[in-house]
């Protein structure tokens, strides 16, 4: 499988993976402020560890094991690469995703607050997609992505 590479710069504010880019760091050469860490262009497959956190085999992070009805909603974008939607240790969904380029880009957070045994659902069409939780409140909500690549607020409601 091709492998690109991803600066450990770009990994500045992200809550949910600053001990997977802890973990990178260590690995690295300790003075090069350059260093970077391979990643593949697919997440690879969920795994749950000891400490009972889910990751994935290729991108790592650190999030809910769901299991209703499922641990991450992986989505196959319109140019055929992944995005996926986990919900992390926070219970804010996080999302991931690769390019054409191969850049995949870390977790940046889309914020909520999910309850993590309600799960997701989730509905595409071209480039846009409706992500949703059970909020805090036992209400679905949902955060939809336009077809320009911008998210709404979360909104009260399934969405579809």
């Amino acid at each position: 499988m091709k492998s690109w590479t991803l600066k450990l710069a770009t990994l500045a504010g992200s809550a949910v993976l600053a001990a997977a880019a802890a973990t990178a760091s260590a690995q690295a050469a300790p003075a090069a402020p350059s260093s970077t860490v391979k990643i593949e262009k697919t997440p690879g497959a969920p795994y749950q560890t000891d400490d009972g956190w889910c990751h994935f085999t290729n991108w790592g992070g650190s999030f809910y094991c769901l299991r209703a009805p499922v641990d991450a909603v992986v989505w196959k974008k319109p140019d055929g690469y992944p995005q996926v939607f986990v919900l992390g240790t926070n219970r804010a969904v996080y999302s991931r995703w690769s390019t054409a380029p191969g850049v995949s880009s870390w977790y940046g957070g889309l914020g909520g607050s999910c309850k993590p045994e309600s799960g997701f659902d989730s509905r595409a069409n071209g480039w846009s997609i409706t992500i949703a939780c059970v909020g805090d409140d036992g209400g679905w909500w949902h955060n939809t992505r336009s077809t320009s690549g911008s998210w709404s607020d979360w909104k009260r409601g399934k969405g579809f």
